[in-house]
């Protein structure tokens, strides 16, 4: 098992534990993400495995910029294409309070047009 430690904007948000992960037939230590906004350039959150080196881009726009898609939540921690990841984080109750903030804001602007 990995130890996982979710920071966002500088701020602890929670810790889970994590087995390997499946890549290519192979298992393998997972890696640590970082959270990079393709608008505005920040790191503005990251996943890290505890004494991993590896780091790899893995979560998209950051809460004040929601990109170019109408359907983007932006400052979301969850990763579509990695389900049992995204499951993993929504244990942690400050990543559930983090995600139902983003959640709302998202439909805040979906009612305004934003």
């Amino acid at each position: 098992m990995y130890d996982y430690r979710i920071w966002v904007e500088g701020e602890f948000l929670g810790a889970f534990p994590r087995q390997a992960v499946i890549v290519h037939a192979e298992r393998q230590p997972p890696r640590s993400l970082a959270y990079f906004c393709p608008h505005c350039g920040e790191l503005w959150a990251r996943a890290e495995v505890d004494g991993c080196t590896n780091w790899e881009i893995g979560g998209g726009y950051c809460k004040d910029h929601p990109g170019p898609s109408p359907y983007t939540v932006a400052g979301s921690l969850l990763l579509a294409w990695q389900p049992e990841y995204s499951a993993l984080l929504l244990s942690c109750q400050r990543i559930v309070q983090w995600e139902y903030d983003r959640h709302m804001e998202y439909y805040q602007r979906r009612i305004r047009n934003d």
